[in-house]
Order: C-alpha cells, then structure tokens, then sequence
C-alpha cells in the first residue's frame, strides 16, 4: 500500500508557481484594457456632464456662451485660490471657466468631474495637487474652453486682418444661434496632447462638441487653427478653429 503525502513535491510545486505565474500574465493585459476602458468611459461621462452645465449657463444668460470681459478680475475670494494666477488675457478662460460657471455649477461641487481619472489631487480638495517636494500646485481644469466662443468668428478668418487694438471689438460672447455645424465643433478638450508633444496628437483624447456629444478624437484629424492677433502662444487646435464658430474642427 503506497505511503500517504501530505506535501507537494518540488515538481508539483513549480508546476503551481508556473500555471499562476502564466494566469497572471494573461489577466493584466485584460485588466488594464478594463481600466482603460473605465477611465475613457468616466472622460466622456464629464464632459457630457460640463455640456450640460453649459446648456445651463446659456439658457440662463440669453443664449450666450461663457465669456469674461476684458477688463474684468478674477473677483470671487473663494475662487481666487485657483483662478487669481491666470494670465490677463481675453481668453484666460480657456481654464478659468469654472469662474463664470458657478452660477450654475458650483466649482466646490462639481471640480472632480473636470479633471481627467488620472489626475492626482489633494482628497477633499481637487483644486489642489500635493508635490513630492512638500509643496502644492494648483489643479487646473482638464478641459480647455475653446477660443472660437469668446470672439466673433471673423477674428477666426484665414489670413487675419489687423493687430490686437484694431480686433479688440471682436472679442464677444457668441450666442448658440452662431454655431453653424454644433456637432462637428469643439466646445471643450481633453489638453493632455498640448503639453506631452507633437506625437501625441494621433491619439484620441476627449472632445465635447456644441451639441452636448462627446467622443475621442486625435487631434491630427482636426482642422489646422488660423493664427490672429489674440492667440495664445500659439494658435491651438479646436480654440483657434478657422471662422471661429462658423467654422468645422472635423
């Protein structure tokens, strides 16, 4: 009668260790492919969630778009914290619109839904990022308000006229009646390609159009911008869209 064995052999044992070791290799591809797939599902869940506030904003201010004039300051003591460093620029509400938003959109309130799943901020304070050095930054925004709803669209024209004292008339609020094609123009975007280069741009990143739709899109795939007087730096993709708001970003 053969002995009893209460343990593995070392065989059977790596034979164990070697069937988990290939489980596990198969289970993380799928594992991040779900996660990814959470967090593009939980981007186009926040800007559905901005469109509608946005929808909001304009029905409350006769149908026009966020805009903040030109010789006004970042005034709301609260908001300050995150608002007050921004560029005085006519269209420094590229990120600070959650300043003109808390009408109806509370920034204290809504600030998590407009950052990206994978950026890291401070539990309780969204607006706040924590650096290993010690210090803190400010969390801006993830999604940048496009340039075409704060002018009027001839600033947009290809070829430009003018400098900045002869087009400063031409930064305005646009009324939703302006759009021309709602759902094939930016209203906000995923930044992520901005800052991490050119080769960036084939992936798709997060775009709400004016009609409330969001989807992925690669930015390589979008109108080129048209340089003008106001621009920022640079002229940007889906912000500096050629005829502003008349005008089609894909």
């Amino acid at each position: 009668m053969p002995a009893h064995r209460d343990a593995f052999s070392i065989i059977e044992l790596l034979v164990a260790i070697s069937i988990i070791a290939i489980l596990i290799a198969l289970s993380v591809p799928a594992l991040a492919g779900a996660r990814s797939a959470a967090d593009r599902a939980k981007v186009l869940s926040n800007l559905r969630q901005l469109g509608h506030s946005v929808e909001l904003y304009t029905g409350v201010h006769d149908g026009r778009y966020p805009i903040l004039p030109a010789d006004a300051l970042y005034d709301t003591p609260e908001y300050a914290r995150i608002g007050g460093g921004l560029m005085l620029h006519p269209f420094r509400l590229r990120y600070g619109w959650p300043y003109v938003m808390e009408g109806v959109a509370p920034w204290r309130e809504h600030y998590t839904t407009w950052l990206n799943p994978d950026v890291q901020f401070r539990p309780g304070e969204p607006w706040i990022q924590d650096l290993p050095s010690g210090g803190y930054s400010w969390t801006l925004p993830s999604y940048i308000y496009s340039h075409a709803f704060m002018a009027d669209p001839r600033l947009f024209r290809p070829g430009g006229f003018g400098d900045q004292g002869q087009t400063a008339h031409l930064l305005r609020a646009v009324r939703t009646s302006e759009v021309a094609y709602p759902s094939n123009k930016a209203l906000m975007y995923d930044d992520h390609w901005l800052w991490a280069g050119r080769a960036a741009m084939t992936i798709p990143s997060g775009v709400l159009a004016a009609d409330g739709a969001a989807a992925f899109r690669a930015a390589a795939d979008a109108t080129p911008p048209v340089e003008h007087p106001w621009r920022v730096s640079a002229a940007f993709i889906y912000a500096d869209t050629p005829e502003g708001v008349h005008g089609r970003d894909w």
